[in-house]
């Protein structure tokens, strides 16, 4: 009998301490660099030569305009992010829970473009003689501020989710938002007309913080069994109040410039330009100071898991997103989890929409038992035939397990 008591505690004791045992903290730290720059209408190769040029030249305007469409997409993201995760999970109970802290730095651009808008900034007006031009669509926004959040980490079962709540500090901001833009041009040239309405925003001045905001991210994902499983999520839901330095200037007219009478070309002192500039601004420049608050690009998007385990594929995933910004198209993404041998794993991916028209990706991993490295290449074909794709990006992530 005593031997039979003796062996019932020594079980339950076991029992308590596997129990035990199967709860652990982690905590770990992580710093992300995640970039992208594209355009369905203007290639990559252009887009470098470009923004490395100090002069456009013949050649480089047209290359520029070789590919452009009716409307023209171009858009860029910059994600530069360190933070600190910490969880305590329990393989026995199926349960998670942490909580997770971080400091970034965005940067978001779009502009929508018609190709005679993009046409008239290059070769000027003459080309248009006669023609009553519409320069519709005419827009564009960018924002760069720095994010200081909280995020609130849990799983239970079949179910996870995440939530961050962010203050921000708004650094630049311009959006120009344009209703109606025709430009006319006289055969001969003796006027051009313009008849135009527009709305410009711009907290750009010397100031480092130009602005205070808050917002939020927010996942939920969940396993339906074996083979499949889904994630919702919503990121930068949130808005930023600009300060007195902002300034907005409407308008809502038509200009006629007759040019400007030179007696004698050689003469530059005889050059007054002062009443058509005045002109010129009390038509279209009638600036107003004062705050005013923005919504953030926010990032919507879903996904599907499903739990392959064929030729060499572990799991497909099929991720559907949109970012409301000027110019940027709804982006559906196929990614695929490849497994090699020791720590290393593949994720190819081909993607159609965002900014580019289409793109073929991958994505390594290397993981230890300290360390996690990932690095990614969004548009593969750039770096082959770069004046024939039309986007690039990449992503490069390092974390240390304390």
């Amino acid at each position: 009998m005593k031997r039979f008591l003796l062996l019932s505690g020594l079980i339950g004791l076991s029992a308590h301490a596997q129990k035990a045992d199967s709860t652990r903290i982690h905590s770990e730290v992580y710093a992300q660099v995640e970039w992208e720059l594209g355009s369905n209408g203007i290639t990559t190769g252009a887009l470098f030569d470009f923004f490395a040029a100090d002069f456009l030249d013949a050649t480089l305007k047209d290359k520029l305009t070789a590919n452009t469409r009716e409307v023209n997409n171009i858009g860029s993201f910059q994600d530069y992010e360190v933070g600190f995760r910490q969880w305590t999970d329990s393989t026995y109970n199926n349960w998670r829970k942490g909580f997770g802290l971080h400091l970034a730095i965005r940067s978001r651009f779009g502009a929508q473009v018609s190709s005679e808008a993009l046409e008239l900034s290059l070769y000027g007006n003459a080309r248009f003689a006669g023609q009553n031009v519409e320069v519709l669509p005419l827009d564009n926004s960018s924002v760069v501020y720095t994010e200081f959040g909280y995020t609130y980490l849990q799983r239970f079962k079949q179910w996870s989710a995440a939530l961050s709540g962010n203050l921000l500090l708004g650094h630049a901001y311009g959006q120009l938002e344009t209703s109606r833009g025709t430009l006319y041009t006289e055969p001969s040239g003796e006027y051009i007309d313009l008849d135009a309405a527009y709305r410009y925003q711009s907290a750009d001045s010397l100031l480092w913080l130009k602005g205070i905001g808050l917002s939020m991210h927010a996942e939920v994902s969940h396993t339906f069994n074996e083979k499949w499983g889904m994630t919702l999520g919503v990121r930068d839901l949130g808005l930023l109040f600009w300060n007195q330095s902002a300034w907005t200037i409407e308008a809502d007219s038509i200009f006629r410039f007759e040019g400007q009478e030179i007696p004698n070309l050689l003469d530059q002192n005889g050059l007054d330009f002062g009443d058509l500039q005045d002109r010129f601004r009390s038509t279209f420049d009638d600036k107003q100071g004062g705050g005013f608050s923005t919504w953030l690009p926010a990032r919507v998007y879903a996904e599907g898991q499903y739990q392959l385990n064929r030729w060499a594929i572990q799991q497909l995933r099929l991720r559907i997103d949109h970012v409301f910004i000027e110019g940027y198209r709804m982006r559906q993404q196929l990614k695929a989890d490849m497994p090699l041998s020791g720590a290393w794993s593949l994720h190819p991916e081909i993607s159609q929409g965002g900014w580019a028209r289409w793109g073929i990706g991958l994505e390594a991993r290397w993981k230890n038992a300290d360390w996690e490295v990932r690095a990614s290449a969004g548009n593969l074909q750039w770096m082959v035939v770069p004046n024939s794709s039309y986007g690039l990006g990449g992503m490069l992530s390092m974390t240390y397990r304390l």
